[in-house]
Order: structure tokens, then sequence, then C-alpha cells
């Protein structure tokens, strides 16, 4: 049997060290392949030679913090969602099994054995596993922001791979962007558009699942912006999507356009861009979200 792995760097070990004792004492002919987070087109045309491919589900918290024992929060946010999408495209085009880790150890051990067709002495061949804090997550409304920012971005994923959920809608929210003006800097709540033409927002560069997606920008605008210009890119290896629109008043609006995506792995940019020179005015792009139309019919085989 080939069996191909999908999780944190902690929970492949774990499942390697668990199937690696189940070799041993059973004399299993298993071959173990560890996938990482991002899966491109041709790794996921790979696929196809394997088995089975199992998937490593833990709670959205644990994601991150699993991924940023050695790094920021953003890259370990980044990390848990690149991972998160790739395992959701596992579940629809590969028919990847999901195993909750998050249950006791017994139950994930046994759901392991049962997946790789060995028998099921779990007391021979169970390892621990190490707890991990919540890295990245500090007390006070920056554990409170931080949670819901990964809340959102995540759990939708999830929810999808569980219950095999095509109609997806992910939220992007404004804490994932980046400011123009100031590189590497998260997105105010609003910001100053006086100035030059310019790229006002960019980022987050998650990836997004293969499909056909409605897209809706939350904005807002204060009265001192007048009738302005803006011109929405959505990249990805490249611009391939433009939306253009007019601001004529304050207020809150939604900015509904369609796209098709089919660039597995491929990270994603929303610029929001100013088309021509401002004295004066506020905007705030308050979140993106992405709601699945179509979803491509499996190709496994």
């Amino acid at each position: 049997m080939r069996l191909a792995i999908h999780g944190s760097p902690t929970w492949l070990g774990w499942a390697q060290a668990v199937l690696a004792n189940a070799r041993k004492k059973y004399s299993l002919d298993i071959e173990i392949v560890s996938l990482p987070d991002a899966l491109t087109a041709t790794s996921l045309v790979e696929l196809k030679q394997f088995s089975r491919i199992v998937l490593l589900i833990e709670n959205p918290a644990l994601m991150v913090a699993r991924r940023g024992m050695h790094c920021d929060f953003n890259s370990a946010l980044l990390a848990a969602v690149t991972a998160a999408v790739s395992a959701y495209e596992l579940t629809y085009h590969y028919d990847a099994v999901p195993i909750d880790v998050d249950g006791s150890e017994d139950d994930r051990t046994c759901r392991l054995l049962e997946l790789a067709d060995s028998p099921l002495d779990v007391a021979d061949v169970k390892v621990p596993i190490e707890v991990v804090p919540l890295n990245g997550l500090s007390e006070g409304d920056t554990l409170n922001d931080r949670t819901r920012t990964i809340e959102r971005c995540l759990k939708p994923l999830l929810e999808g791979i569980w219950q095999r959920n095509s109609s997806l809608s992910i939220c992007w929210p404004r804490d994932v962007l980046f400011a123009g003006d100031s590189p590497g800097t998260p997105l105010p709540a609003v910001f100053d558009i006086a100035g030059p033409a310019r790229v006002l927002t960019y980022g987050p560069y998650f990836p997004l699942p293969i499909g056909q997606w409605h897209v809706e920008l939350l904005m807002g605008f204060s009265q001192r912006v007048g009738v302005m210009p803006f011109l929405v890119e959505i990249v990805a290896d490249g611009i391939f999507h433009r939306a253009y629109f007019e601001a004529k008043r304050a207020g809150i609006f939604v900015l509904p356009f369609d796209l098709s995506f089919d660039r597995s792995g491929s990270p994603v940019e929303i610029r929001l861009v100013s088309q021509e020179p401002a004295l004066e005015g506020e905007v705030s792009l308050i979140e993106a979200t992405f709601t699945m139309r179509l979803l491509p019919t499996s190709n496994h085989s």
C-alpha cells in the first residue's frame, strides 16, 4: 500500500511513527509519503499513484500554533490557510479521508490503522503527541482579534472538508491585508487616499481552491472622497482579473464580480488601486468574501 499523508509537521511525525511501529510489528508492506502544506498542480496529478490519501485535521487555532513555533503570526496563518486549501482540494479531487487528530489518542490511532489496513492493536503502536502552546496568541484583545481572524479564514475550509460541502464561502478580513503606503504593515481600519494614483492595499497571498467564484468586496468611503475611480486587481502568477468602479458618495458599499480560478496552490493578492490623484478622502476596505459557484469534478482514479 502507498499512503500519502497531509498535515502539520508535528502530526506528520506522529503518523509516520505510528505506521512505522505497525509496519515493524505486523511486517506490513506500507510506503508512507508526507505531503507539503502547499500542493501544486503537478503534485496533485502525481497523487493518482497513491492507494489512499489521509488528512490529519486539527482545530484552526492549533493549525496556526503548530506552524507558528518558529515564525510570526502572519506567516503561521498563511501556512495554515495554505494547508487548509490543499486539504480541501485533496478532499474533492482525490477522495482524501480526514482524521480528527484533536480526538482521543486511541481514536486517532485506531482510525489511522484502519486507513492503512493494519491490524487494530492500538496499545502496541500508538505514539504520544506533544502539547503545543498557542504561540503568537497573547492574552487580552490581541488574543480575541487573532482568534477571530483565524476562525474566519480557516473554519469554512475545515467545515467544507468534514461536511464535503461544495457551497464554500471564504472571508478574508481586513486584518490579513496590507497597507500600500507602508509595505508589510497591516491595513488600518481607515486609510487616507490623499496623494498620487497608487496601490492602496494588497495581500494576503492566500491560495484559493480552484473553481468558479462570486467575489464581494465590502468597502466604505468618506464624504471627502468625492467622485473617484478605483481599480481592483486579482493577482496570482500575474494579473488575471480586473474590476473597475467609481465612488460617487459617502457610505458602505459592496463591489461584486465573478472570477474563474484554476491555479492550484498559487498565492492570491487583492490590490485596491486609486486611478487618479486625490487631495483628500478616507477609504475602508472592510473584507473580501469568496463564495463558490461551481467546484470542478473529482479527477481521482
